[in-house]
């Protein structure tokens, strides 16, 4: 350390000069060592008590920016670490310099935007030793008007984020002051204070405390300019979120409650309408999309209670934002106003219409680039709205027909089952005389067949005219429809071998290993096995089926090393099942089928990677309930676990016992639960100890036998909480069993051990529900447990009195108990 001050020419130096060159050689310097020293000076200042009136002065007089935010944060060290230390004197020392460099933050510098941004870190900085101060010594909360309004919205954002950090306690002084500021102190510190990020942020916490939204009328005006200033929108948004995290039908009878909120969703509405000002890029799209998503997906009483004024400026702002979405085509699919345009269309007449030009607006797009916009994603917003038995509505999709179009035939393809069957057959004969794209005809078959019986043999025909590669995928999604609906015709029709082409494509589809993901081959795969599941249903036990059912299975067979294909198969078998006419010959064909695949796919050689992918397809099989014999899985798993060990292997031991509760695991896997603690891996572990705990509440008869108290408390000296969490899990579930008895003391100290080191509030509050059980079980006394709690203070303090009082006191009352452990840890 650096023991005076003085140049070679014998002049004294100041310590704010020494302490600036210091601070300068450690943020500067370009060697090593220089800066290594610099950094253990610096340390031994701010650890020396004796040190901080020259940290003080520093902070007094420097006008060096960077040794004011070391000689700041400094003092938030000690404020942090050393509080203990700190008698009164001291502190009222450390909080008089912080004030007078905040009221003159600048010296006799010139107040411009560059001096103010440079020592912006420097102003947060010294806020946030204050705000530690009347944290620790809450009789300094009073002392708040000391800073000026603007200082004063970041100093009550710090204390409303300690507020947010404490627990209730007896002893805990600093909320019983904070609590007597509410809304008020908020709305007069924010009226006095500039806008600015901070301001927004003070406004949100305001919001989350008061009951009332109308009370913060009197700001709304200052919310007109947020929409010019991009930095306000990520806060802002904060604040909307707020407002829409209530509950409408709790504030909708209140009126200024409504006008506050409405006022909120329009400076968001005024928001959406700058970033979509050109240029626009991907960003700006995405947060439009959602504040939109904020907006409609509240509650549609809302946009109906307010359709004279907000309801229908916010549907023709989203309508002029799709003219400007429509050019991110990836993005347009997926934005949206809301999935409530039936609920708004039945409570408003007046919001009926801008929704249809909502529709209008998609058709014609579809209409202008079928290609690139037609979309299963946008086929919600028909669905929904033709939901609707309003006339207007009716009359909407009758008057698609009058001139037909790629997107009107999306529209009524996309409609509810009563449009559809109204008007799909109006549709045919236009398809039929026009040239439309693939993907447009075969969506329209996909969805419509079964209200076009009248025309099925023309849409039939649509399938040899569309042979070509890129159309598969379509083709197959019209096949699956075709076969559910129509069977008989799909296999009498002597014009076109309809299973022969199925079969050619998949056979084409299933080699494709290099195209799978970019194509999605898989996909078409399944859905020509569908295909073919559905025509065998039609018949299954006949001849003819028994042949499709040595295609599939020939089929699938040999691309049972594709495990995306396999999953698909896995997954979609359950639905397959659900949906047939003959659910059990359905259910022992794809049973017999999964057992020859897993066959061929474990005779396959697989990496780690695919050990992820081969799990998921043994659980979407037990879940399809098309595998039936488990032991073969388990014996793969027992294998696995030597070798590439993954939390999917766990998770998938644990559903094969939800379905068996007879299991008997093997040893393999059993000695790998002893010693997952030795892999090093988080997540397997987690998933290791839940299985664990699946065990002990299932009350599993060798559970002690195989596991000891010394594994089960290990955990608990983790620093990942998502361990310890599982482990007090476990130890919740036996601790009163009699097993356990022997081992109660053990387990006391281990989890009182962690709630004086480790553990956070969740932890804590499980080992409170521990504590309670095992003092219910009279195997441990109150007594003992305080002897064990005393032996662990390194002093006694007056909230272990607290701690005595809540442990003796019955019934137990584990809020009491909590407040006295977190007093107690807090002394400590």
């Amino acid at each position: 350390m650096i023991d005076n001050f003085e140049e070679e020419e014998g002049k004294q130096l100041s310590f704010t000069q020494v302490y600036e060159d210091v601070v300068t050689a450690f943020m500067e310097s370009n060697s090593l060592t220089e800066r290594r020293e610099a950094e253990k000076t610096l340390v031994e200042w701010r650890n020396d008590k004796s040190m901080l009136s020259n940290i003080l002065d520093v902070i007094q007089t420097t006008l060096n920016s960077n040794a004011l935010f070391i000689a700041s944060s400094s003092i938030e060290f000690i404020l942090s670490k050393m509080t203990d230390n700190l008698d009164l004197q001291i502190v009222s020392n450390i909080f008089q310099s912080l004030i007078r460099r905040l009221r003159s933050i600048y010296l006799k510098q010139p107040e411009n935007d560059n001096i103010k941004a440079f020592f912006y870190k420097n102003r947060v900085n010294i806020i946030k030793c204050i705000s530690l101060i009347m944290l620790y010594y809450p009789n300094y909360l009073e002392l708040w008007t000391e800073l000026e309004p603007n200082n004063a919205k970041i100093l009550f954002c710090f204390l409303f984020e300690e507020e947010e950090r404490q627990i209730p306690s007896k002893h805990n002084d600093f909320l019983d002051e904070f609590n007597k500021y509410d809304e008020n102190n908020v709305i007069q510190i924010l009226k006095d204070s500039e806008m600015s990020v901070e301001w927004l942020e003070l406004l949100r916490y305001g919001l989350s405390k008061s009951s009332k939204m109308g009370k913060f009328i009197p700001l709304l005006p200052r919310l007109e300019v947020v929409p010019n200033d991009p930095i306000l929108y990520p806060e802002f948004i904060s604040v909307l979120q707020e407002c829409t995290s209530n509950d409408y039908f709790g504030f909708s009878f209140n009126e200024s409650e409504v006008d506050f909120f409405e006022r909120i969703c329009d400076v968001a509405l005024n928001i959406i309408k700058m970033v979509l000002l050109p240029p626009v890029d991907s960003m700006c799209v995405q947060m439009a999309s959602f504040i939109f998503d904020e907006i409609f997906d509240f509650d549609s009483d809302f946009l109906i209670d307010r359709a004279t004024t907000f309801g229908k400026e916010a549907l023709r702002v989203f309508l002029q934002s799709l003219d400007t979405v429509k050019y991110f085509p990836d993005i347009f699919v997926y934005f949206r106003s809301t999935d409530n345009y039936i609920d708004i269309i039945e409570g408003s007449d007046l919001l009926v219409q801008p929704i249809l030009d909502i529709l209008s607006f998609i058709i014609d797009l579809i209409n202008e680039n079928p290609e690139l916009y037609m979309n299963e994603s946008l086929a919600s917003p028909f669905y929904n709205v033709s939901n609707s038995s309003k006339q207007s509505v009716v009359n909407y999709f009758c008057e698609l027909l009058i001139n037909p179009s790629e997107g009107a035939i999306f529209a009524i393809a996309s409609s509810s089952k009563q449009i559809k069957d109204k008007f799909a057959n109006q549709l045919v004969d236009f398809m039929v005389i026009n040239s439309l794209p693939a993907s447009i005809v075969f969506y329209f078959i996909e969805n419509c067949c079964d209200s076009c019986a009248s025309n099925i043999n023309e849409l039939l025909q649509y399938t040899t005219i569309f042979k070509s590669e890129e159309n598969w995928l379509h083709i197959l999604k019209a096949y699956k429809s075709l076969t559910k609906f129509y069977p008989n015709v799909i296999i009498s029709d002597e014009t076109t071998n309809h299973i022969a082409f199925i079969s050619n494509i998949i056979q084409f589809c299933s080699h494709q290993y290099n195209q799978l993901n970019q194509n999605g081959f898989s996909e078409i795969v399944i859905d020509g096995i569908t295909s073919l599941l559905n025509l065998i249903d039609f018949s299954p036990n006949s001849e003819f089926s028994e042949s499709l059912k040595l295609l599939i299975t020939e089929k699938l067979i040999s691309c049972s090393s594709n495990l995306k294909i396999m999953n698909l198969f896995a997954s979609n078998s359950l639905n397959s099942i659900n949906q047939a006419r003959h659910k059990g010959e359905m259910q022992l064909f794809l049973t017999s089928l999964c057992s020859d695949l897993i066959n061929a796919m474990l005779s396959s050689q697989f990496s780690e990677n695919d050990q992820e992918e081969i799990c998921s397809f043994f659980s979407s099989g037990l879940d399809s309930q098309i595998i039936s014999d488990t032991n073969f899985i388990l014996d793969w798993i027992a294998g696995s676990l030597i070798f590439l060990p993954i939390p999917a292997h766990i998770y998938l031991i644990s559903k094969i016992i939800d379905n068996d509760k007879s299991i008997v695991l093997s040893e393999k896997i059993i000695a790998f639960l002893l010693n997952v603690g030795d892999c090093g891996d988080g997540d397997l572990m987690k998933a290791s100890l839940e299985f664990i705990k699946k065990l002990a509440v299932e009350e599993w008869k060798p559970f002690f036998q195989t596991f000891t108290s010394d594994f089960y408390l290990a955990p608990l000296a983790s620093f990942d909480m998502g361990i310890v969490c599982a482990t007090l899990d476990i130890i919740t579930n036996i601790v009163e069993c009699d097993e356990c008895e022997k081992d109660l003391m053990k387990i006391t100290e281990a989890i009182i051990n962690g709630v004086f080191t480790t553990f956070q509030d969740m932890e804590t509050r499980k080992t409170i529900n521990i504590l309670i059980k095992i003092l219910n079980t009279e195997k441990i006394t109150p007594n003992s447990i305080l002897d064990y709690v005393c032996s662990k203070l390194p002093r006694m303090v007056d909230e272990f009195d607290d701690f005595k009082d809540a442990i003796l006191t019955q019934p137990f009352d584990r809020v009491e108990i909590l407040k006295a452990i977190v007093g107690l840890r807090n002394a400590m």
